[in-house]
């Protein structure tokens, strides 16, 4: 759970100094490392979620 917590500030610190929402849909898009964090995170969580 501390780890999910973890990533899930240091996700929002990466997003806050983005400068428009535009890059940072264009980040999630085309960056296949944050795509398959995003996975793992969600996987995680679905997990705790049980």
């Amino acid at each position: 759970m501390e780890e999910v917590k973890i990533w899930i500030r240091n996700a929002q610190t990466r997003l806050t100094t983005s400068s428009s929402s535009i890059e940072v849909e264009d980040l999630f898009g085309r960056n296949p490392n944050i795509q398959q964090e995003i996975r793992e995170t969600q996987t995680n969580i679905n997990r705790l979620n049980r």
